[in-house]
């Protein structure tokens, strides 16, 4: 059985992959996706990789 660090770090990936997913779909730059959705630039290519 997960432990409940597991389980939020599974949720927190979950999250970032669909905001990968909605940038990648966008239409949009990653400049102007990420201005618009308060996220740094830093932020989104961590959660990239």
């Amino acid at each position: 059985m997960p432990t409940i660090r597991e389980v939020k770090t599974e949720l927190r990936h979950r999250e970032w992959a669909e905001q990968i997913q909605e940038c990648q779909s966008s239409g949009m730059t990653v400049t102007a996706w990420c201005k618009e959705k308060g996220i740094s630039q830093h932020t989104y290519y961590s959660r990239l990789n």
